[in-house]
């Protein structure tokens, strides 16, 4: 999903969550874990390319996302977004039970992972397939 639909999506969920709690810095850090969260394509972009231009990083992933079918008997990709793993999510409910401000940050990061999994479950025959445990992908490759 592009950018700019998080930031929608992200931006509605916050206004309602400010309507219960007017709490400025809850809803900043839901937004940063809600929005920020996609750095981890960033990193594999300067990973995969050797380049740090932000804005080529961007015009990439937005590529392959139009391009993203495979053609017929393709073997799809796994693609490894380190802070959409389950061990991220683990050591952030970690860390919220510490250090009590993780909790919107780490609810604005599921807000993000469930309508990254809303919009690919209506995704077939795509191009790469998440990886959604550090431990599974290590295994599997």
């Amino acid at each position: 999903m592009l950018p700019i639909y998080h930031i929608i999506f992200s931006i509605i969920i916050a206004l309602i969550i400010f309507s219960i709690n007017p709490s400025l810095l809850f809803i900043l850090l839901f937004l940063t874990g809600a929005i920020f969260i996609d750095i981890d394509h960033y990193f594999l972009y300067i990973i995969k390319k050797k380049d740090f231009n932000f804005f080529k990083a961007y015009k990439y992933f937005r590529h392959q996302l139009r391009k993203e079918k495979l053609r017929k008997f393709e073997k799809p990709k796994k693609l490894l977004f380190i802070f959409h793993t389950i061990e991220f999510f683990i050591f952030l409910l970690i860390l919220a039970f510490f250090l009590s401000f993780f909790w919107p940050f780490l609810l604005g990061c599921l807000f993000h992972e469930t309508i990254d999994l809303i919009n690919d479950s209506f995704k077939q025959n795509r191009k790469y397939i998440k990886a959604y445990s550090l431990i599974f992908y290590i295994i599997k490759n």
